[in-house]
């Protein structure tokens, strides 16, 4: 204890804060309120960057804010000439789903039934250039039984594998409670004049969407990859560029496969962004992706840089490949946000396809084949000084257009040579509604200076392209019913949180109602799921 006590007094007796700038993991909580202070004009425009903990208006001055007075006693880094130092907040998260699982944006966090629990903490060093970030996940699954689609899964599967299709996506994760331990946001890497590269396993959020962004997202554990790019938007005169690219690994589930060999996928993606300064608030960008399954001799060195290959399959097209295909499979995504903080609103969409056109006269003719989107807005009213209401709401369509009539059309995250699909260790990279389905969500959260309410609902229509494509094996399980139109799987949920700040802690407590129509195609097989949530975390310093 003495030794913890005079730790303790070494970090608080040391110099301010210095590494605040740290950049918010993906859909922290203080992430989405400095994104609702920049949309009130309480903190200014960051030319396409993303807000830091160091935009906040400083105590002292005239701009006030709900939660002006959270920066309560919390240890400060140790700091030593170049070298800097500052633990990670340690978090316990509970949550517990009354009879199936709940796909929800939590990162490494599998909410099977039953009881979940995760727990994480770490610490963050820096010296110089090079800075570390030691952040493991620690997780339990109660991993309760229940019943197991009625569908029949794809020979050589495992029988808890999806069964709608070609994609890693396990129903249940086997028969038994079990730990599992995750990197989390760990990494390590170099910074040097706006400029960075390292290894991370961080979760990477490539969209301006708030809930339902298309290519990637924190609904599957980080994954291991190299990168390089900008910390801070580059000048070139008529605005401000941003990008990133990386090359990493993907896992297969224990539960999909008995093949050894298709167990790895290889991932490389990049992403600029541009915000134009004579539109000050108006931020567009492209986004590019391309995954594979790794074959015994390794990836081809050219596969390296297979985001700058042609966008076309004519390009690709010859006497022993007629119709240019390859064995990766490509996602590709465009977006735009503009902000009006006079006006406290924000309008944004993101537009991507899941396959190449054949040529640019083939995109023109059909720029809708295998596309997805989403688009959507949030509202910030500012009620008072010390309240805020932001209210969103978002709309995102994955299910095949009409072009599927003339041709092969490919559901989103799912590919006929890679079997995993879009997914790492059992989860989704992509929007957590999954495949072929379909979503329209609202919310509202009132900040005010003890923390946040939040109440939302949303209407998610469940895979309909397999519905579509497979009328005769559905309408086998519903041998007295005849109206397929009358099938779909849907699911309506109302949610609601609060958060409340008490000295060093964060509390939040939620709940999530989900009516469920038709499940698994069966006509009035309806399902009532609950789940609950208990989040408590510890502040032991200004990092998140």
């Amino acid at each position: 204890m003495a030794t913890l006590a005079t730790l303790c007094s070494i970090f608080l007796v040391c110099s301010p804060l210095t590494i605040q700038a740290q950049q918010l993991p993906v859909k922290d909580l203080m992430a989405n309120y400095l994104d609702v202070l920049l949309l009130d004009g309480r903190i200014p425009l960051q030319k396409g960057a993303h807000p830091r903990l160091e935009d906040l208006p400083h105590p002292d001055s005239l701009v006030t804010h709900p939660w002006s007075n959270r920066e309560a006693s919390v240890l400060r880094p140790y700091v030593s000439g170049q070298f800097e130092a500052a633990p990670y907040d340690f978090r316990l998260q509970n949550y517990w789903q009354s009879l199936e699982p709940y796909p929800g944006p939590d990162g490494p966090i599998w909410q099977g039934r039953g009881l979940t629990s995760a727990l994480s903490g770490g610490f963050f060093v820096r010296y110089s250039f090079l800075s570390a970030s030691v952040r493991p996940i620690l997780t339990f699954n109660q991993n309760r039984s229940f019943q197991l689609s009625p569908l029949e899964v794809p020979g050589g599967r495992s029988e808890y594998a999806y069964p709608l299709g070609n994609l890693d996506w396990p129903q249940r994760y086997g028969n038994d409670s079990f730990w599992k331990l995750f990197a989390g946001q760990t990494y390590i890497r170099a910074d040097y004049a706006g400029w960075a590269g390292g290894i991370s396993n961080e979760s990477m959020w490539w969209s301006p969407a708030r809930q339902n962004a298309l290519l990637l997202t924190n609904n599957a554990p980080g994954f291991p990859h190299f990168f390089i790019g900008t910390t801070q938007p580059k000048n070139i005169g008529i605005g401000h560029l941003q990008t990133k690219l990386f090359w990493g690994k993907l896992q297969e589930s224990d539960y999909f496969d008995n093949n050894p060999d298709n167990n790895e996928r290889y991932i490389t993606g990049g992403r600029i962004t541009f915000t134009p300064t004579p539109v000050p608030g108006l931020t567009v960008g492209v986004n590019r992706i391309f995954y594979e399954t790794i074959p015994p001799e390794g990836i081809p060195v050219g596969d390296l840089l297979k985001i700058f290959e042609a966008f076309t399959k004519v390009n690709f097209s010859g006497t022993s490949n007629p119709g240019g295909n390859d064995q990766a499979d490509q996602l590709v995504s465009l977006f735009g946000s503009w902000k009006f903080p006079d006006s406290g609103l924000e309008i944004y969409g993101e537009w991507a396809r899941t396959d190449h056109s054949w040529n640019w006269r083939d995109f023109i003719t059909e720029p809708e084949h295998s596309r997805g989107y989403t688009i959507g807005l949030t509202k910030v009213f500012d009620l008072t000084k010390k309240r805020l209401l932001s209210v969103n709401a978002e709309l995102t369509q994955l299910e095949a257009s009409k072009t599927g009539q003339f041709r092969g059309y490919p559901t989103f995250y799912v590919h006929g040579r890679t079997n995993q699909g879009y997914t790492h260790q059992g989860q989704l990279l992509g929007a957590s509604i999954g495949p072929g389905s379909s979503s329209q969500y609202l919310d509202a959260s009132l900040y005010f200076p003890q923390g946040k309410i939040s109440l939302w609902t949303q209407r998610v229509a469940l895979n309909n392209d397999f519905l579509y494509e497979n009328e005769d094996r559905i309408k086998a399980m519903n041998p007295s019913f005849a109206n397929s139109y009358w099938l779909h799987n849907i699911e309506m949920r109302l949610g609601s949180s609060v958060t409340y700040f008490y000295n060093k802690f964060e509390t939040e407590l939620g709940f999530v109602l989900r009516r469920e129509l038709n499940d698994d195609y069966i006509y009035k097989d309806d399902q009532i799921h609950l789940g609950l949530e208990l989040s408590l975390r510890y502040r032991l310093s200004n990092l998140r």
